[in-house]
């Protein structure tokens, strides 16, 4: 039998096992007959969710995929990282801080763009695109070394996936894109570089769905 002295003894029962199953709710949505929440998993090194919850059956499962962290920077202190529309959610990835939604909480796997949400769903009458990714192809090419390798988790190895980048690439669907759109774009981002607005401009124009396009130094 072995002692020690009061309170230097280890306790089997330690902060990472009483905390590796916590959750932490928040961000409850009703949208339809389902209902919506954002969840901390800390077993998931601390990765935040959207889950639903369909009735009547009670049935629950996680609507984002892994490698998505539902969290936004900009509201970090209120507001929220998601929504949800007509059965559709849309959420600011943490770690890039853009907006990401799927075509149909059923179909979890098909996750676009944000302005993709602009072309196959009427919530939006304009956007705004804040140095917003138009063609996956081009940015897994040409941005820079220490991102390189980023869209291998959100979307996939590329070459070896090419067909799954064009299916989420904005630049694909521009022709059905008609709403009002300004596009804010860094000309010296090396992260998203330039040529991912002024591609999107530039079919666009083409397509006669905008009538001009400006630059302004800041």
């Amino acid at each position: 039998m072995k002692t020690a002295s009061y309170g230097s003894w280890l306790s089997p029962i330690t902060t990472d096992f009483i905390t590796s199953k916590a959750i932490g709710i928040g961000q409850i949505v009703v949208d339809g007959d389902n209902i919506y929440w954002s969840e901390l998993q800390a077993w998931d090194k601390g990765r935040s969710v959207v889950v639903v919850r369909r009735n009547p059956d009670g049935e629950t499962n996680d609507v984002t995929q892994d490698g998505f962290n539902v969290r936004s920077r900009v509201h970090e202190y209120g507001g929220g990282s998601s929504t949800v529309a007509d059965g559709t959610v849309y959420f600011s990835n943490f770690i890039d801080q853009r907006l990401y939604w799927p075509f149909l909480v059923e179909v979890q796997e098909d996750i676009h763009l944000s302005l993709c949400a602009l072309k196959f769903r009427d919530t939006f009458k304009a956007g705004a695109s804040y140095y917003d990714v138009s063609d996956l192809e081009a940015l897994a090419r040409d941005t820079y070394k220490f991102e390189s390798r980023y869209l291998d988790r959100l979307v996939g190895a590329y070459p070896e996936m090419k067909e799954l980048y064009e299916k989420r690439s904005p630049i694909n669907y521009a022709e059905g894109l008609t709403c009002p759109v300004v596009f804010l774009q860094g000309l010296e981002d090396k992260i998203v570089p330039p040529n991912q607005a002024e591609t999107m401009i530039d079919v666009l124009l083409t397509l006669s769905h905008l009538e001009d396009r400006r630059f302004f130094q800041a």
